[in-house]
């Protein structure tokens, strides 16, 4: 087919292709651009949400191009300053490894002096999720933000950054609009989606968890109180009166409450019986005490403190008024002459010394524990390599010991759960210090070792131990021991076969007063229970016949009778002005108990008094005197009288709701804004081709 044919036959397709190239010549590369890039890298589906939305490169450009935006204008800082949730969602969005970790000390100093309710768990899960880039959780928290309709206009927007940035919002727009080449009210609507998103979350998290019911009976029970007399009659009275229980007696008890751990406390437990054995540890421990190493480290020299007061002055100052006739005049610092601080000198050399061979004593422990490790990386090996590399705590005590003449003690513990090692008196204080860190106790380091992992630890506390890896050194603030402990094994909780079970449980042994071993047997324990309950039989008929012999009889008077016929020993006890406790006060004590090593102690103690408390409130209407029954007390009341004083207004009480609200939001906001809830909620995936790039964190300092 000669050319002219050809093209007779397809002069319309010719045509049309001609038209094509004189428009991309007129036009030029804009063009050009255009066709090929519905084909080209920046239009390629690089994630997905779980509606299908597809999310393309361009996508992801754009949303990093607003981050930087927000950087430009001091994004970050702002947050900061919407409260909580806007410090976690900076955190999010800005991320910095310095910033992180003292968010995370933050947030548990907040909880433990109860400003915050949230729980230690929490909090790691947080710090501890999978990371999601910065540029994934702004896509996704817009996403959300969009789809719940919690948007912010731009003129609102515009009053919040000049509200939170005073005369310098203007300079600021203007400054960010130029070094990012975008025009200014591109600027403030960027500003506005970074408010919905935290308008959205303040929605979201404001009411988790906390009913209208809940918020209403906390602030109402702050203000409402009550006053109480009674002679009570404690099983703990009653119980050499008990004669031992038969093993069918026993069994049955084991069998009903043998899935229960110990202090478990529900309608269907009122006692808080439990058998199943807890999570557990054994550890070895090397202990040296303060005072052993002050003895034996040189006391300063007259020279020696005198140098040392020339060399650090700045420690020796105080303040007093700059006019010494005038107390309320300008304060000035002075320093104190040497004369009156010699004292304080030689214990500050004295300790700086101390310090000192402390670091050399546990340096030297360590190298002798850890010499068969060789070249080996920790990190590779297994807890059994450990076990088989590692030295004897007892052979480096005793060589440690003879080098310094200092007493080192060692020694294995049996097997301690929480509360066991938490009242050891050795062990139980002891904690592991970093700078501008809270302390991580012995019961959160040594729970979270791998394989049993009962607690979490941060990514800022440590790695995770293994079984035979030194955990240390740790140390009390007082008395100032330090101690280099390692997990040599451990068990999950479980229920024991049968009533026979028994393991040792003996703690440190370091004083006299400690040297002896301890037992634990489940046969007791069932048996100590069997006898409580008779025990209680008693004490309630104890406290029907005094009930019955006191009729109408003044209590006073009546008592001095009833003793004397009865050898009682009763005398009338009084509850004054006491406050209910609401389920959120609970809550909030279950929470914060996490956070101390002897936090659940003070949560059951709580409960115990709710329980008292709510059984007094219960025949306050009725008729008196009455009789009352307090399983997790133990004890039976013969209840003289109850006065209550009602609340306050109504609202006071929403006052009091709404900080109450504000309080219990934080974990709610750590849970939603967790990444991998985030992720979740979603349906948030990169496409399997895809790697997520994310981008460094950029100080906005």
């Amino acid at each position: 087919m000669n050319i002219v044919r050809l093209f007779k036959k397809r002069r319309h397709t010719i045509m049309v292709w001609l038209l094509v190239l004189i428009m991309i010549a007129f036009l030029g590369g804009t063009a050009l651009q255009q066709v090929l890039s519905a084909r080209g890298p920046s239009n390629k589906v690089v994630a997905t949400f779980d509606d299908g939305t597809e999310i393309r490169a361009k996508d992801r450009v754009s949303a990093a191009n607003e981050l930087e935006v927000l950087r430009a204008v001091g994004g970050g800082r702002l947050l900061q300053q919407t409260g909580l949730n806007g410090l976690i969602i900076a955190n999010l969005l800005f991320p910095d490894g310095g910033t992180s970790s003292m968010l995370e000390t933050q947030l548990k100093y907040a909880a433990m002096q109860g400003n915050l309710t949230v729980s230690e768990k929490v909090v790691d899960e947080f710090f501890n999720a999978e990371e999601i880039d910065p540029i994934s959780a702004w896509m996704m928290l817009n996403k959300e933000a969009y789809k719940y309709g919690a948007s912010v206009s731009s003129s609102n927007a515009l009053e919040l950054m000049k509200r939170y940035m005073g005369e310098n919002a203007a300079t600021m727009i203007k400054r960010a609009s130029r070094k990012m080449q975008t025009p200014q009210e591109d600027i403030v609507e960027v500003f506005a989606k970074m408010l919905s998103v935290v308008n959205y979350v303040d929605m979201s998290v404001r009411n988790s968890n906390v009913t209208a019911k809940d918020l209403q009976a906390a602030a109402g029970f702050k203000n409402e109180k009550f006053s109480a007399q009674y002679v009570h009659f404690p099983a703990s009275k009653y119980t050499d009166q008990t004669p031992e229980p038969s093993q069918e007696q026993m069994k049955e008890l084991f069998e009903k409450y043998k899935n229960f751990t110990d202090q478990s406390f529900s309608s269907d437990n009122p006692y808080g019986f439990g058998y199943k054995i807890e999570d557990t540890v054994k550890l070895d421990y090397l202990v040296v005490q303060s005072d052993d190493v002050k003895a034996v480290v040189d006391k300063p020299t007259e020279s020696e403190k005198e140098e040392y007061y020339s060399d650090n002055k700045s420690k020796y100052t105080r303040e007093q008024p700059k006019n010494p006739e005038d107390e309320n005049s300008e304060k000035v610092e002075v320093t104190q002459p040497y004369s009156k601080v010699i004292r304080q000198v030689e214990n500050d050399i004295i300790n700086m010394r101390k310090d000192a061979l402390m670091k050399d004593i546990f340096n030297d422990l360590t190298d002798i524990i850890e010499a068969g490790y060789e070249d080996r990386n920790l990190d590779n090996l297994s807890g059994d390599q450990l076990k088989e590399l590692s030295g004897s705590y007892k052979d480096a005590a005793e060589k440690v010991s003879k080098k310094y003449g200092i007493k080192i003690y060692s020694g294995r513990t049996g097997w301690l759960n929480k509360e066991r090692l938490t009242s050891d008196r050795n062990l139980g204080r002891l904690s592991l210090s970093k700078e501008r860190r809270l302390p991580v106790n012995i019961v959160k380091l040594t729970f979270s070792v791998k394989g049993l992992e009962a607690e979490n630890l941060s990514e800022f506390d440590r790695k995770t131990p293994k079984v035979y890896e030194n955990i240390g050194p740790l140390e009390n603030m007082w008395p100032q021991n330090k101690a280099l402990i390692r997990v040599v094994d451990f068990k999950k909780s479980y229920v024991p076969e049968d009533i026979e079970v028994a393991f040792e449980i003996t703690g440190s042994l370091i004083n006299e007063t400690d040297a002896q071993k301890e037992f634990y047997t489940v046969r007791e324990e069932v048996s100590e229970d069997y006898k409580t309950l008779a025990a209680m039989d008693t004490a309630e008929q104890k406290a029907n016949a005094f009930l019955e012999s006191a009729g109408d009889k003044s209590w006073g008077e009546f008592l001095k009778e009833f003793n004397e016929k009865n050898n009682a020993g009763l005398t009338i006890k009084k509850l004054s002005d006491k406050s209910r406790i609401s389920q959120l006060q609970l809550y909030e004590t279950k929470v914060k108990s996490g956070l101390r090593a002897a936090g659940r102690r003070a949560y059951v103690s709580l409960l115990k008094d709710h329980n008292l408390y709510e059984a007094m409130y219960k025949i306050a209407d009725g008729d008196l005197p009455a009789k009352v029954k307090v399983p997790s007390k133990e004890t039976v009341y013969a209840v003289q009288s109850v006065d209550i004083t009602p609340a306050q207004p109504l609202e006071d009480k929403m006052s009091e709701a709404d900080r109450i609200k504000s309080v219990y939001s934080g974990e709610s906001a750590l849970v939603f804004l967790n990444p991998e809830n985030i992720a979740a909620r979603t349906g948030f995936e990169f496409t399997e081709d895809q790697e997520q790039q994310a981008p460094e964190a950029q100080d906005e300092g």
